[in-house]
């Protein structure tokens, strides 16, 4: 299968990245900030969050990233906070990485070794307390954010395990007077009724500390503008706003599509194509 057509042009979402950048922009003043972007899979949720990373770091923000992981009905223990770890341990000089762990190093240390080659190799699960653990990832962001404004990015949480909600609920709850942005998103169509995540969901709806962003599909005229960008996928031109050519994830993969469309001539509404 080829790879899918990326736009060059980020079309609509004109409120969301401004109310999001509004968040940047009063952590930068040392008023930390929380935001959730939820929508169905493949609204453009990590084109959003790509969008605003990239204007946090022109505006001279760290920028760290992780992914919760699918496995079975638990996800990964703790996976978006070793996926920025990684990326923190690979991106920062080692006098600088030293100073920001602090105290942490040796905690942290037992869930991502990068942090400490030379500790003595335990076992994530007889190291650090889950009290402790949080204590320390909280002393590491705001040691982080006092030397630059911080945003991290939490994607997936609809794959999330117990100890990662934990940490985000503690962290909403303990972040206060420092430059951070936690920014998490979610697959609204993942979360069933009983699904763990959503009295966590239900609880920050109610703290006006937290802004909640739900990524609509797009409107016609927002994928017009998309499939008119110079690398718009060659023979497109009609599409069905209530069907999957609103989300930016199906039309970047066009060409795939078509191909499959060409062995089932015939579609249900409201599925229309050209192809």
């Amino acid at each position: 299968m080829s790879d899918p057509v990326q736009s060059p042009v980020f079309v609509g979402r004109r409120e969301e990245i401004a109310s999001l950048t509004a968040l940047l922009e009063r952590a930068a003043s040392g008023e930390p900030g929380f935001a959730i972007v939820a929508g169905e899979a493949g609204v453009g949720k990590t084109r959003l969050v790509t969008e605003l990373a990239g204007h946090a770091a022109d505006s001279g923000f760290t920028v760290l990233a992780g992914h919760c992981v699918e496995l079975g009905a638990e996800g990964l223990p703790l996976a978006p906070l070793i996926d920025a770890l990684r990326t923190l341990a690979r991106t920062t000089a080692r006098t600088e990485l030293a100073d920001v762990l602090g105290p942490a190093r040796r905690g942290l240390g037992r869930l991502l070794p990068e942090l400490d080659p030379g500790g003595a190799a335990e076992p994530a699960a007889d190291g650090v307390q889950v009290s402790q653990l949080l204590e320390l990832v909280l002393g590491l962001l705001g040691r982080l954010s006092a030397r630059r404004p911080l945003l991290l990015i939490l994607e997936d949480l609809h794959w999330s395990d117990q100890s990662t909600r934990e940490l985000v609920a503690f962290l909403v709850r303990s972040l206060r007077g420092v430059r951070v942005v936690l920014l998490a998103t979610y697959r609204s169509d993942e979360l069933n009724r009983r699904h763990p995540l959503r009295p966590l969901i239900a609880s920050w709806d109610r703290l006006r500390t937290v802004q909640h962003v739900e990524l609509r599909r797009f409107e016609p005229g927002e994928v017009a503008a998309q499939l008119g960008a110079p690398n718009r996928p060659p023979g497109s031109s009609t599409w069905s706003s209530t069907g999957p050519a609103a989300t930016p994830t199906w039309w970047r993969s066009w060409p795939a599509w078509c191909a499959a469309a060409a062995t089932r001539p015939i579609f249900p509404r409201p599925w229309r194509t050209c192809c």
